[in-house]
């Protein structure tokens, strides 16, 4: 069976490479009813906050 992180690993993956990033690994840890998803990017030349906000609304239309 995947785990959350393994299933959202699947469906970023795409879209981060499509942003021009490379994706290094997905955490998800929860905290009472809360959940926490950090997306551990890399891009050639640095990634700039630009590149993780961009990203950042990628995974949370995934939860709309």
């Amino acid at each position: 069976m995947a785990t959350l992180e393994q299933n959202l690993q699947e469906i970023l993956q795409g879209s981060i490479e499509d942003l021009g990033c490379e994706l290094w690994g997905i955490e998800c840890q929860r905290s009472g009813r809360f959940m926490t998803v950090r997306v551990f990017i890399d891009k050639e030349g640095g990634v700039t906050i630009d590149d993780c906000a961009d990203i950042s609304r990628q995974v949370s239309a995934i939860w709309m």
